[in-house]
C-alpha cells in the first residue's frame, strides 16, 4: 500500500474525487482528519483551527524511575520517563514564546528547548545529556476541544480535529463518535459551534 499527499476534493455526484500527487480516487465518504494543517487543505478551515507547535525533548534519565505521567499545569509541562529506554520525556512551554510557537512550521527553537531541559535539571538538582529534540504541530479549536462538523464546501465529508492538545486522550473517543454519526447513529458529543448553513 502507498500513500499519497491529497491536494484537493470536490463533490462529484453522491461522493467525493479525490485528487492526489500522482493520482486520483472517489470515495462516498471523507473525513478530513487534519487537525494543525486544516487550513493548508483550504484558508476557510483555518477559521475552524489554527496550527500551535508543540517541543519535546527527551534527557537521559540517569539511574532514577519514574512511574506515571506528570503535568505541571503552572510551567505547561508534561513528562514521563519511557520504561524501555530510561529516558526522561518532557514536552511543554509553548507559552513563554507563543507568538513564535503559533505556526504550523515544524521545528525546534533555542528558547523552547532550554526551557524544557532548564526545567527538568532545576526540579532534579543536576545537569541531564539530551538525547534527541523534535516537535510537532497541534490543531486548536476557540473552545480547545475537538470537532466533528459536515465542511460546508465539500458535500459528503465530515472535519474531525482541533484536539488543542489533548490528541492522545482524546482521539480515539472523537473518532468513535465521528464513526457513529457517519453510521447514522445518535451519539453524546454534540457539534461545539453550529454548523455552517
Amino acid at each position: 500500500r502507498t500513500y499519497e499527499a491529497v491536494a484537493w476534493g470536490e463533490a462529484v455526484g453522491d461522493g467525493v474525487r479525490l485528487l492526489c500527487a500522482r493520482s486520483e480516487g472517489k470515495a462516498k465518504h471523507v473525513f478530513l482528519a487534519l487537525n494543525g494543517y486544516a487550513g493548508q487543505f483550504h484558508p476557510s478551515l483555518a477559521a475552524w483551527v489554527a496550527p500551535k507547535r508543540a517541543q519535546m525533548i527527551a534527557l537521559d534519565g540517569g539511574p532514577r524511575k519514574l512511574v506515571g505521567n506528570f503535568y505541571d499545569p503552572a510551567h505547561k509541562v508534561y513528562f514521563r520517563q519511557d520504561a524501555q529506554t530510561g529516558a526522561l520525556l518532557v514536552g511543554g512551554m509553548r507559552l513563554i514564546d507563543e507568538a513564535a510557537e503559533n505556526s504550523d512550521f515544524d521545528k525546534t527553537t533555542l528558547t523552547i528547548q532550554t526551557a524544557l531541559q532548564n526545567y527538568m535539571q532545576d526540579m532534579l538538582g543536576e545537569s541531564l545529556s539530551v538525547q534527541a529534540r523534535w516537535s510537532g504541530v497541534m490543531g486548536f479549536t476557540a473552545e480547545e476541544r475537538p470537532y466533528v462538523r459536515a465542511v460546508p464546501f465539500l458535500p459528503h465529508t465530515t472535519f474531525v480535529g482541533g484536539f488543542s492538545g489533548h490528541g492522545m486522550g482524546l482521539a480515539f473517543g472523537t473518532a468513535h463518535e465521528a464513526v457513529e454519526r457517519f453510521l447514522g447513529r445518535s451519539t453524546r458529543f454534540a457539534d461545539i459551534l453550529p454548523r455552517p448553513s
